[in-house]
């Protein structure tokens, strides 16, 4: 098959939203080196819009490319010639530690049989496509054989399920195919037919005396069990066991919809249908129910079923879903679960729904359906097309539409940029991602050029002017860019996000010095405010205080104000507004029963919004700490801590940090201990510098795992949990 007709890139053309297409800025000049090699990220820098495709106005020149969102970065590999594909049923990757290695299977069922393709690759490998050069045929397509999932049991080893008929019953049949040869291993009665295929899945878990026992999971979902592929509402989950060899036998244990019923307290009239199933290698069975959202269940040796969670989706019906760990740059990790349902994918979070990303209209929504989670990105395959939505994009937006022919199968990797996609004969590689422009390098310098950078939508089409000049690798001459531009912006508004300083020049080594001489007690900066928004509230805020402070809440829509008067009562007030563009805001009290005997300052109060609607706060009051939460209508007392001879006091990232002693130690939300930093520790750590804190700071909204130790004539940095510093000396 041909990759051009088995890709093509379109544009939507059924909802207006998704046709928009703007430019965020007009032109850029580029001064490049000749071994330089740059690159560009087309939508957060140049382009807004959904479903773009991008271009270049010159095709002859050689020293820029466009990356397109999904790009052939890997080729393609044909398959070896036994190996004639007619439909992919399914196909699994080999992973270690929950990463591929490379290695691939797909389950094909030919004209006359049922064969398995393998491709075998090693960790790291992860460059070109993978190459299936290795065919083992399972059996002849006799007596109704028809097969409908297989699972990775170890390196050589899978399991594959299947169904025939004998003597006029359907029977199902696991075969065990290990080192190249298959055998029809357990062969059963079918507890129910399946007309539109199976779910299969593995775990391993440790019993008494530390043994290891591995199971195998098979679903049967609800719409597999009707003729016309409707819910029936009579899904089965059935447990087998392996032995050492990865050899099943069937246990007797199913769960079914009396048993789901029970353990979601729903007697009457319960419907059991599963659309989907993830089985985790800790022994979590996550199942979609399209009704009840996800099911998490686990089973016990002892031959029954318990419910370990139940993640409420808020949508009607459901499709399909993918659940995958996000691992931060910080060295924390989120569970991220994507569920589809009629029209948009929601993005849930640790259990709290984020982010909901709208499909175009006009899809047909059939079982099974698909959606894939990798680290970037939300990928939905339905019918031939595959829609790509990044995850940490501003805009919820449609990134990309492929056009993916229904007969081929694409696996996603879930820790890496990484596509597989197999069609019947070719196996290809591809890098996801939000678009790039690339400057390759040059043979030779060249004088300042033009050309357009273009991203088109399906009735627009927008231009970036891009002017490059290539100079060689030891140009020591600085490059202005144009003579209009200033370092700041032309508007700034108050709580802006941050943003950078315009470069003026192109060079080497560049120094800047400021022009303006300082005078004592006076700043070279001038600002003159030209707007600004004052919020109205219908009844006046309290005046004459002794300390306010202000805490955005974890939605930009709305704040907190702390007020302690003079009587020293503390009052905690919830401000919602809509936009700093609209003046009018309301507030109403959410408490004022706590009275502090001493005058609260930035360094003896906190105040976080961890989780809604819980409202915790920290303040020093007699030597001590007090941790209380607001929840449920009243205050409550979490914990108490000894601050004698404290200094400072400081809530980053769900941690509160406190400073005494010349220590900083922190506390979790619940007031449980968990480290402390201390001149001992930094030494350890290599530091050379003196150790007097005086405060501590801290920014909840950017880089919240810095804390900034202010001492007389320095500053030391700490990168909670781990130890960095940055030493200075007036």
């Amino acid at each position: 098959m041909n990759l051009i007709s088995s890709f093509i890139f379109v544009a939507l053309l059924t909802t207006p939203c998704f046709q928009k297409c703007s430019q965020k800025i007009d032109a850029l000049t580029i001064y490049a080196t000749k071994d330089e090699r740059l690159n560009w990220n087309l939508v957060d820098e140049f382009f807004s819009g959904a479903g773009l495709t991008f271009s270049l106005s010159d095709t002859q020149q050689n020293q820029f490319k466009i990356i397109d969102p999904v790009e052939n970065t890997g080729g393609s590999a044909p398959y070896i010639e036994l190996l004639a594909a007619q439909k992919i049923v399914s196909s699994r990757a080999l992973k270690s530690n929950k990463y591929w290695v490379n290695s691939f299977v797909f389950l094909n069922k030919g004209t006359t049989s049922i064969t398995l393709g393998i491709a075998e690759g090693e960790a790291g490998q992860n460059v070109e496509a993978p190459k299936f050069d290795e065919v083992i045929t399972l059996n002849q397509i006799t007596d109704g054989l028809d097969c409908y999932d297989l699972e990775y049991i170890a390196e050589k080893t899978f399991i594959v399920d299947c169904s025939k008929v004998v003597k006029n019953e359907v029977k199902n049949v696991l075969y065990y195919v290990n080192n190249g040869d298959s055998f029809e291993y357990l062969v059963e009665d079918a507890l129910i037919e399946a007309h539109h295929g199976r779910l299969l899945g593995q775990y391993k878990v440790k019993g008494q005396g530390g043994k290891e026992f591995r199971y195998l999971v098979r679903a049967t979902p609800s719409y597999s069990i009707s003729q016309d592929g409707t819910l029936s509402g009579d899904s089965l989950l059935e447990v087998y066991l392996l032995n050492d060899m990865g050899q099943p036998s069937y246990t007797g244990y199913v769960l079914d919809g009396v048993t789901m019923g029970f353990l979601l307290d729903k007697f009457y009239d319960f419907e059991f249908n599963i659309v989907d199933m993830k089985v985790l290698e800790n022994g979590d069975i996550y199942l979609l129910d399209a009704q009840y959202g996800v099911l998490i269940v686990n089973f016990v040796p002892n031959g029954t079923f318990s419910l370990k969670k139940q993640i409420d989706i808020g949508m009607g019906f459901a499709y399909a879903f993918d659940r995958n760990i996000f691992l931060r740059r910080d060295g924390t990790y989120t569970e991220n679960i994507a569920v589809l349902g009629y029209g948009f994918v929601e993005l849930i979070v640790n259990g709290v729904l984020t982010s909901e990303y709208k499909l175009p209209e006009g899809i047909h929504y059939t079982f099974p359906a698909n959606v894939d989670l990798s680290q970037e990105f939300v990928i939905v395959r339905q019918d031939d097309a595959t829609y790509l939505f990044d995850i940490d994009a501003k805009s919820n937006d449609l990134l990309q539409l492929q056009v993916i022919q229904q007969t081929n199968y694409v696996m996603i990797n879930p820790f890496l940029p990484d596509m597989i996609v197999l069609t019947l004969d070719h196996a290809y590689r591809y890098t996801l991602s939000q678009g790039y422009l690339q400057y390759k390098g040059s043979d030779a310098v060249q004088e300042k050029k033009m050309i357009e950078i273009i991203a088109t939508s399906a009735d627009q089409t927008c231009k970036v002017q891009l002017t490059y000049q290539i100079i060689e690798s030891d140009d020591k001459q600085l490059y202005k860019y144009t003579d209009s531009l200033t370092p700041f912006p032309t508007q700034i508004t108050e709580d802006t996000e941050p943003f950078q300083l315009n470069v003026l020049t192109s060079g080497p080594n560049e120094q800047y010095k400021q022009v303006v001489e300082l005078k004592d007690d006076t700043t070279a900066v001038t600002v003159t405010l030209r707007t600004y928004w004052e919020l109205k509230f219908p009844m006046e805020l309290p005046k004459d205080l002794q300390f306010h402070d202000v805490l955005v809440g974890t939605q930009s829509s709305y704040f907190f104000l702390a007020q302690q008067n003079k009587d020293g009562k503390l009052t905690i007030l919830k401000a919602t507004h809509d936009s700093i563009f609209n003046g009018d805001a309301t507030y109403e009290k959410v408490f004022d029963s706590v009275t502090v005997g001493t005058k609260l300052t930035k360094s003896t109060f906190q105040m976080w919004e961890c989780e809604c609607p819980k409202f915790h706060f920290a303040y020093v009051e007699n030597n001590n700490v007090y941790m209380k939460v607001y929840t449920n209508n009243q205050v409550k007392d979490i914990k108490t801590i000894p601050f004698e001879n404290g200094v400072s006091i400081l809530f980053l990232k769900n941690y509160l940090f406190l400073l005494q002693h010349g220590t900083v130690s922190a506390y979790t939300e619940h007031g449980d201990f968990v480290k402390s930093v201390d001149l001992d520790l930094l030494v350890e750590q290599g530091y050379k510098g003196t150790w007097a804190p005086k405060k501590i700071f801290g920014n909840r909204k950017l880089r919240e795992n810095l804390i900034f130790v202010i001492h007389q004539d320095h500053i030391t940095l700490i990168g909670f949990p781990h130890i960095i510093h940055l030493h200075k000396t007036n």
